[in-house]
């Protein structure tokens, strides 16, 4: 299910059930359709805030092939000032 030949070839996606994007997961593109789908929790939130801190969770991980498995990287917390 990880294994990859290249970078391309890997994506991220988020498995956490709550209102914001969590548990992220380095996973094969090919293998995205194969997954149950997520259900997530109605939280009775949005705005420019929610669409801020939701694109700052998704900014923050990537998905690179390394030694033939796709591998999650943890870029951090991006700053304030970063934009969409």
């Amino acid at each position: 299910m990880l294994a990859c030949t290249e970078p391309s070839e890997c994506i991220v996606v988020f498995r956490g059930t709550g209102c914001r994007p969590s548990d992220p997961r380095a996973i094969a593109a090919s293998q995205r359709n194969k997954l149950p789908p997520v259900r997530r929790e109605v939280c009775g939130i949005g705005g420019p805030e929610y669409e801020r801190e939701t694109s700052q969770i998704q900014r923050r991980y990537d998905a690179t092939c390394t030694k033939g498995r796709c591998v999650l990287v943890d870029r951090g917390q991006p700053r304030e000032d970063d934009p969409f």
